[in-house]
């Protein structure tokens, strides 16, 4: 048995994040539930876990570049590059994207009633996220800086645990609306009477389902754990 069967896939995405397009191409959640053995993870999206290595294996090394070696980067510089990277991006995509799948649903929502369902979990989405990520801005964010300030200090009063597990429910919420929306639209492939608005809506979709990912990645599997850890320390543990 290869010694990867045994490892977290959140790991595996954190040491080599190419690994991520091999994850979902077989639908396995390494961002969400990142501490799932790649044995679990494949059992549980119903993917040949040897095939699955096979194509782990092909995946070229890191390039090498020290700027994407995220689980190197203390939480404050992974708080500003998910603030500007990734909070940014959605506050631009979802009136983009939301305005796209009005046009979509108009054109083709006779013919294609699976689009307003789509239409409807993306505006769920765009609203739960913006709340999300002011929850983040403005308390988790802070919070993490602030213990990095004071570090040596007594921890705070509040245990950041308790809000960084609302956070991961959200994550797990929008992970879980993001599979629906890409069964709906059979992964994102637009049908073949589709026109140019239809094709970049699925494209978007796609593409902000893969930001999703990431996001939650960053969060669950690293910035999360360094923070919970960070507190420890100031409590003594």
């Amino acid at each position: 048995m290869h010694r990867l069967f045994d490892q977290p896939v959140g790991d595996m995405v954190t040491g080599n994040p190419a690994i991520a397009a091999v994850f979902r191409k077989f639908a396995i959640d390494f961002y969400c539930r990142g501490r799932s053995s790649l044995r679990e993870a494949c059992a549980a999206a119903s993917a040949d876990p040897e095939t699955v290595l096979s194509e782990i294996l092909a995946v070229p090394g890191n390039d090498g570049d020290p700027g994407h070696n995220f689980a190197g980067w203390p939480p404050d510089q992974l708080v500003d590059h998910i603030y500007s990277k990734h909070h940014k991006y959605v506050e631009s995509k979802v009136p983009e994207i939301t305005g796209l799948l009005n046009q979509v649903c108009q054109a083709h929502g006779e013919d294609h009633p699976e689009l307003y369902a789509i239409r409807t979990l993306f505006t769920e989405t765009g609203g739960a996220l913006v709340v999300h990520m002011k929850k983040e801005e403005f308390m988790i964010f802070p919070k993490i800086k602030g213990m990095l300030k004071h570090a040596g200090s007594a921890a705070p009063a509040r245990p950041i645990r308790t809000l960084i597990e609302t956070m991961m429910q959200d994550h797990a919420d929008e992970g879980e609306r993001f599979r629906e929306i890409a069964r709906l639209s059979n992964h994102y492939a637009p049908p073949e009477n589709a026109g140019p608005v239809y094709h970049l809506a699925c494209r978007l979709l796609s593409e902000f389902e893969q930001d999703l990912h990431q996001h939650i990645h960053l969060e669950n599997n690293i910035l999360f754990p360094k923070a919970i850890a960070l507190e420890e320390t100031m409590a003594g543990r």
